[in-house]
């Protein structure tokens, strides 16, 4: 709750619509967030996996892979990506 003259209040609605409303408009947004928790935090070794096995691949086909495909282990102190081009450069 918000008390204050009306241009203030004014405002406050103005930065509250800004930061995403209020919490009944963001249930879709925590509903979705729960359901990728549930069901997609659980298979990130397997995405990793799959991950490691697409660098592979395009290592054979001569894209350049940083960090190589077998160096990278994933660590929580560290982000990684995987940077290709193409080989002609």
């Amino acid at each position: 709750m918000v008390a204050g003259p009306e241009e203030i209040i004014a405002e406050v609605g103005l930065w509250r619509s800004r930061h995403g409303g209020t919490l009944w408009t963001m249930l879709p947004y925590a509903v979705s967030a729960l359901r990728g928790l549930r069901d997609e935090l659980p298979r990130m070794a397997e995405y990793h996996q799959l991950a490691l096995e697409m660098a592979e691949l395009l290592a054979a086909k001569g894209f350049r892979i940083f960090p190589g495909p077998r160096t990278a282990t994933p660590s929580a102190s560290s982000s990684r990506h995987l940077a290709t081009s193409s080989p002609s450069g």
